[in-house]
């Protein structure tokens, strides 16, 4: 599996390939936002302070016979002026 599997298969420019698991039936793709890309939401500003993530689980298009789930760590982010 590859960043480029994950750009073809569904399209994720900005994000990239981290690890493949298979949990009780399900295939679960692990994928991170590239850093250079991580800006505030409403300002797009890159002077920004990180604090912490939190994880979504994000139900896809089957593949084959098994669901695949994308994990995405959420960015937390804080202003810094």
């Amino acid at each position: 599996m590859s960043t480029s599997f994950i750009y073809h298969a569904f399209g994720l420019q900005c994000h990239g390939y981290v690890r493949q698991e298979f949990v009780a039936g399900n295939v679960t793709l692990s994928i991170r936002a590239k850093q250079r890309l991580v800006c505030g939401p409403q300002c797009s500003s890159r002077n920004i302070i990180k604090r912490g993530n939190s994880e979504r689980w994000v139900k896809t298009v089957p593949t084959g016979h098994k669901p695949v789930w994308l994990v995405v760590p959420v960015q937390r982010i804080g202003r810094r002026d």
